[in-house]
């Protein structure tokens, strides 16, 4: 998993995930969005 502040991550974080098949679970889910705030 990553070990930074939300703030800190970084696209090669995300993509490390993806290269390494990391699977969803509680505290980790993957979007193909950034949802909205709704207004």
């Amino acid at each position: 998993m990553i070990n930074k502040k939300l703030e800190e991550i970084e696209e090669s974080d995300i993509k490390h995930l993806i290269d390494e098949q990391i699977i969803e679970r509680k505290t980790l889910e993957y979007k193909s969005e950034i949802p909205g705030n709704g207004s």
